[in-house]
């Protein structure tokens, strides 16, 4: 998942050193992955905050059979 993210990362132009808000919409084992890992996520990706909102560069993504849907907004 980290990978998808900094991948999305770079697709959106952003730099290595910028600072970002992470959204996500998903449903099941990934939606609690995501809400139970929010902080580790968070830190290896560069994000300020990790939340329910899709904002900016929107990709969605087939993970292990679950829909998930994320963002990337530049702060």
């Amino acid at each position: 998942l980290v990978s998808r993210i900094q991948n999305m990362r770079k697709e959106a132009g952003f730099e290595v050193t910028d600072r970002i808000v992470l959204g996500f919409v998903a449903e099941g084992v990934a939606l609690r992955v995501l809400n139970e890992q929010a902080d580790n996520i968070k830190t290896d990706v560069l994000a300020e905050g990790v939340n329910g909102n899709l904002d900016g560069f929107v990709k969605e993504f087939d993970i292990n059979g679950e829909k998930v849907t994320l963002s990337v907004k530049k702060v």
